[in-house]
Order: C-alpha cells, then structure tokens, then sequence
C-alpha cells in the first residue's frame, strides 16, 4: 500500500495497542461471563447465544494476539535487515497473515451477528426485519472468505485487496447500520405509546437507558466500520493498526454493553426497593387502578446481554 507510514512501524504500533485493548477486553470478558452465568435471577435461564459470543469473542482475540505476536517476532527477529522484513510483511500470501485475516473476518462476523440478534429479539423475534442485515453480513463474509482464498492461490495483489476490501467492510457496515436504525426506532417508538398509555398513572421505569446502551454500542461498531472503510481506501499502511485493534475492541463493545446494563438493572433494582419500603411505611391511600386499553398488546423489550426486561404496555 502506498502512504508515509511503513508496514514495519504500522505492525509496531498495531500490536502495541492491541496488547494494550487485549488485556482490557481479558477483564471485562471475565466479568460479562460472570454476569451471564452466575448474577442471574432464579426465575431467568443462561442466556446462551450470549455466552457461547462471549467465549467465541475471547477466544477469537486470544488467537489474533498470538498470531500477530508471532508475526512481530518473525519480522523483526528472524529477519534482521529492513528490506527483507518489509518484504515479509507486504507478502500477505504467507499463511500466517491468511491466518490472521481469516480470524478478523470471523470477529467482523460475530459483531454483526450479534447487532442482528439483538435486533431480532426487540422486534419481537420476526425474522423478516432482519433479512436485510443478514444478507448484506452473509454477502460480507462471503467476499471476505474469497478474497483470503485468491490472495494464497493467485497471489498479492493491491487492487485486488482494495477491490475486494471495500465491499466487504461497506456490506458489513451496511448490515450494523441498519439494524442499529431499526432497534433505535422500535425502541423509541415503544417509549412514546408507553408515554401516552400510562400518562394517567405513574411509572418509574424507562426504556431508554437501556436503549442508550444498545444504541451506543451498535453506533460505536458501525462508526469503527466505516473508519476502517475509508482508510483502506485511502491506500495507507495504517490500515495495518485497524486490523490489529480491531478483535479485542469490538470484544470491549460488547462486553462493556453487558456491565453497563448490569449496573443500571442494579441500580432501578435498588431504587424500587428503596421505594417500596418507604411506601409500606405510609399509609395506603385508595387508589383506582388505570384500565389497559382494549385491545392492547404486550411489548417485551430485551438487549440479550442479561438486562433486566422492562415489560411495557402499548397500545
């Protein structure tokens, strides 16, 4: 790739704040998994497809830290003069690096996955909303998978990757962003007939830090996307940097969205309590209870990270 940064220096720069990202990302990673499987309430099961992206998440940035760890020693041990190494690095028909590619499209993979299941569940398991994301993920990973498969048997090739790389982050980020839009609109829309139904009574939850949460997140994925979109096809090596970040941050994106959501159930648990126990100790004025609309449907809203569900009447 052309531009003022050498591959050398990028692959430096890269493991050292991936190294830095991984160990973030080991912490929190142990702490989601503690969250899922042990801080759960008696009456809720293991949130597997949770679980089993968590454990895929850690295990998928362990194997990129090794195989750009090598791929540093390799360059800059076994390899002492400069020409040889830039060689080295710019050869991306080395296994190693098709190793390397393969586990970042895997992690890109996951992070979609994840965003579309979320949108799955909030709209109410309905498959068809979500086939859009799907497809353009699917149509992503599928031009990621063969553009590693003719790079080892045809040979490296700039514009091929340029090509190829392009529609591949632009699919992926096609499929984030829109799945990111429709869980900010239903959500959204659920608050305002939540607004409008229980006006006459009074209501202590709220849907939107949970949605803040959700949003954030997904915003966040889809931003980092289309960064990486337009460095690579500015053509510069620090591309290379984006690369090696990218496993463990996506892991932090949503390992961070499962104990911020932690904490907020917390804290509403908390306060209802609190509330309660004032409330037993006041006496009881009667009160005539608000009548659901006729008709009426029942909205449940959950994030699939272990929030707590907030159930909510919508007319």
């Amino acid at each position: 790739m052309a531009g003022g940064m050498q591959i050398d220096v990028a692959e430096l720069a890269g493991i050292a704040a991936e190294g830095v990202l991984y160990g973030i990302f080991l912490v929190l990673d142990i702490a989601a998994l503690y969250i899922l499987v042990r801080r759960r309430d008696y009456h809720r099961r293991i949130n597997k497809p949770m679980v089993v992206a968590a454990i895929t998440m850690f295990l998928l940035s362990t194997a990129q830290f090794v195989v750009d760890t090598t791929t540093v020693f390799v360059g800059f041990i076994a390899i002492s003069d400069r020409p040889h190494r830039l060689a080295y690095l710019n050869d991306l028909s080395e296994p190693i690096f098709a190793a390397r590619h393969a586990i970042y499209f895997a992690m890109m993979i996951v992070g979609d996955a994840i965003v579309i299941y979320r949108c799955y569940v909030v709209w109410g398991h309905c498959w068809k909303v979500v086939l859009f994301p799907i497809l353009c993920s699917l149509a992503s990973a599928a031009c990621a998978f063969q553009t590693i498969w003719a790079i080892r048997h045809d040979g490296f090739d700039a514009q091929l990757e340029l090509n190829m790389g392009f529609p591949i982050f632009s699919l992926s980020f096609g499929a984030n962003a829109v799945a990111t839009t429709l869980i900010a609109y239903k959500i959204c829309m659920a608050h305002q007939q939540l607004k409008k139904t229980m006006s006459t009574a009074p209501y202590r939850g709220s849907l939107m830090p949970t949605a803040r949460i959700i949003i954030e997140s997904g915003a966040i994925n889809t931003a980092y996307l289309l960064v990486y979109t337009i460095v690579l096809h500015n053509g510069t090596n620090g591309v290379q940097i984006l690369a090696s970040i990218v496993t463990p941050f996506v892991g932090i994106i949503f390992t961070m969205v499962i104990i911020r959501a932690t904490l907020v159930a917390d804290r509403k648990a908390a306060d209802s309590a609190a509330m309660s126990q004032n409330h037993q100790m006041k006496p009881r004025p009667a009160t005539i209870q608000p009548i659901t609309p006729q008709g009426a449907s029942v909205l449940w809203i959950s994030t699939t990270d272990n929030i707590s569900t907030e159930k909510i009447t919508v007319a």
